[in-house]
């Protein structure tokens, strides 16, 4: 609990800096004799971090040779070698390199606020508050799944009258509740049903055999122990944490160990039963009642991202980048349990959906512009209509649909802006729309509504 802020915001500047690298790598120019320079050192520092053993031991040298490559490449002008040479497209490739040394940069200090957090008081504390997703779509699905399933079984047990049932409504309402939010419910729920499963035969030879024959804890300490231990260890490995947990809770609730353990198996079977009924059941709600889709929760998420980016062209007032971040990358979490279980297809999905964090953190910039006392009237108003555009086209344009020309008018901006000044924060403008084509140019399915899942990635 002491580091979940430090690792959500880590894994936040990890895919800003995975997002940079892509947009680098889809858009090199390796000619280009500005850009050598840097992508020489950024190569260097990368290769450096791959091959040096316990390289992230002492993060102090490599934050500093990041800080000074990201201050370089905003420094650095185009040289100008060729007339014909697109100075924005130099200037804009600059602000990702150092966009991505930034980024890498804060995963590195990441890393060491994970190792060592710092307590501060919270007038001192630096980091804003996490932003995080709600689908209130899913959490209406998972109340209706909970409250119907345990009604039903209430309505059993108060008509049967059967002792024994108040496990099962128990089990059913804590398993509806528990798996709902999982990305594959049904799949989770069957674990906790195998490892409860398992747990039986092993609760029954300490319980109602062993125990009963050698009363004492130090006969119980040797009969539980070894069985506890190896559970403990599954419950520390990713692939068998489900059953494990499950196996290690319902060995213990069917052992119920106490003073004088007896030989009784019938109350042993009848509440055992129970369990394994209230889980089963559980089960059957995830596949009967309002089944889970991905498909429509990933649509549903990549929507929430389009009208985040929508706002934020919008909104009178501009919203914090912190806030912004940490909400795209709350989504992007979201999205990828959600996408795992659709293979290949759910690659542009993710890959967009790191690109509309780029494309976010560049309306930003240009909204500071907008507020910028030194950047010309006209530039303003330039900013402002392509805003409107943008947000227009992220809010309405449906899958299949033609592209408007909001890519068109950033680079023509873009275009326009550079040849009227070559002031530093002018051609920070004119790169920041054209980051904004380039993004929605490389994945134009997620900027629109109702793409597939097994549509196509992008443009080629």
């Amino acid at each position: 609990a002491t580091r979940a802020h430090p690792v959500r915001r880590t894994i936040g500047q990890l895919l800003w800096a995975l997002s940079a690298a892509r947009a680098l790598h889809t858009h090199a120019a390796p000619e280009n004799a500005t850009l050598i320079p840097v992508r020489s050192e950024l190569k260097a520092i990368v290769g450096e971090l791959a091959t040096t053993r316990d390289a992230l031991d002492d993060t102090g040298p490599w934050v500093a040779r990041l800080e000074a490559i990201a201050i370089r490449a905003r420094e650095t002008a185009p040289v100008a070698t060729d007339p014909g040479e697109d100075k924005v497209g130099t200037i804009t490739r600059l602000t990702i390199a150092a966009d991505f040394a930034e980024a890498l940069k804060q995963v590195m200090r990441g890393l060491d606020a994970l190792r060592s957090p710092v307590s501060r008081t919270s007038r001192e504390r630096q980091q804003p508050a996490l932003v995080v997703h709600r689908d209130y779509h899913a959490a209406w699905r998972n109340a209706v799944r909970a409250a119907l399933a345990t009604l039903l079984v209430a309505a059993f047990w108060l008509t049967t009258k059967w002792s024994e049932a108040a496990g099962t409504v128990i089990l059913v309402a804590v398993v509806s509740s528990l798996f709902a939010a999982r990305p594959d419910p049904v799949q989770s729920a069957w674990g906790f049903f195998t490892g409860t499963l398992l747990a039986l035969p092993f609760a029954f030879l300490v319980g109602q055999i062993a125990m009963p024959a050698l009363p004492g804890f130090g006969w119980f300490t040797l009969f539980v122990v070894p069985i506890l231990v190896p559970a403990a260890l599954g419950m520390a490995n990713p692939r068998h944490v489900g059953v494990a947990t499950a196996f290690a809770i319902n060995f213990l609730a069917f052992l119920s160990p106490h003073q004088m353990m007896t030989y009784d198996p019938g109350p042993f079977f009848a509440g055992s039963t129970s369990i394994l009924v209230g889980i089963l059941i559980a089960i059957g709600v995830f596949i009967v009642v309002l089944p889970a889709n991905p498909s429509a929760s990933v649509e549903r998420i990549s929507q929430a991202m389009r009208e985040d980016l929508a706002r934020l062209c919008l909104h009178e007032r501009v919203p914090r980048r912190s806030a912004f971040e940490s909400l795209a990358y709350d989504r992007i979490n979201q999205l990828m349990p959600q996408l795992q279980q659709t293979g290949r297809k759910g690659d542009p999905i993710l890959g967009g959906s790191i690109a509309a964090v780029t494309v976010g953190l560049e309306v930003l910039r240009l909204r500071q512009a907008q507020l910028n006392s030194i950047v010309p009237r006209e530039t303003v108003e330039s900013i402002g209509s392509f805003l409107r555009g943008l947000a227009r086209e992220l809010l309405f344009r449906r899958h299949g649909e033609p592209q408007t020309s909001t890519i068109a008018v950033a680079r023509e901006y873009a275009a326009s802006i550079a040849g009227r000044s070559d002031r530093p924060e002018m051609l920070q403008v004119a790169a920041s729309l054209r980051i904004i084509a380039a993004a929605m140019q490389d994945y134009p399915d997620f900027f629109a509504k109702g793409a597939p899942l097994d549509g196509p990635g992008r443009d080629t």
